[in-house]
Formats: structure tokens, C-alpha cells, sequence
């Protein structure tokens, strides 16, 4: 296609609908209406995972950005796309890695 910029996404773990953010160390509902669903109801939600970002230089310059609303999603499985943060992302990785090569 003949877009501006695309980024690469994944399926999300968690769904942003049960998210929660803490107010004085208490416990409050991001999205407070949406809650109740039943998670075979959920619409599908992603992230974007990192591994690939495409930006035409029009785009970056004009916006100053990677993404807006008007960018494609290239969605990858979740086992490939592991974002490591830490020990135990490479630990995941490794694992992954060995258990594709058997």
C-alpha cells in the first residue's frame, strides 16, 4: 500500500478494558463502563511491539512523529514479538529460540 508510515503490533496479553491506574494507592478503573464484558466479547485490542516502525521522511517531517491515526498495522504472532526489557525477557527469548530449533 502506498501509506506514510506502518508499525508492527501484536495481539495484547492483557485487555486495556481490565486496566487499572492507582489515585492515592487506591485501585480506579481506566475504563470504568467497559468492565463487565465478557472476555469472548472484548473486541480484539494490540500494541505496538517494536519491531518494525516505517516512516516515509515526508511523514517524520510534516508530523514529527512515527505513528498517527492514518498509520497501517503489520500484525505479527505474539511468539515473535518479544520485547526484551530485561533477564527475564531474554530468558523467554532463549526459550523460545531452543524450542523453535528442536
Amino acid at each position: 500500500k502506498k501509506e506514510s508510515s506502518a508499525v508492527s503490533v501484536s495481539e495484547a496479553i492483557g485487555h486495556p478494558y481490565w486496566t487499572y491506574t492507582l489515585k492515592n494507592g487506591k485501585i480506579q478503573k481506566i475504563f470504568s463502563n467497559k468492565t463487565d464484558l465478557l472476555r469472548q466479547d472484548l473486541p480484539p485490542a494490540y500494541i505496538v511491539n517494536g519491531a518494525l516502525y516505517l516512516v516515509s521522511r515526508n511523514f517524520l517531517e510534516t508530523k514529527r512523529k512515527l505513528m498517527d491515526e492514518s498509520t497501517m498495522a503489520y500484525v505479527m504472532p505474539r511468539h515473535r514479538s518479544v520485547d526484551i526489557d530485561d533477564v527475564d525477557d531474554w530468558d523467554f527469548a532463549e526459550y523460545l529460540i531452543k524450542k523453535n530449533n528442536q
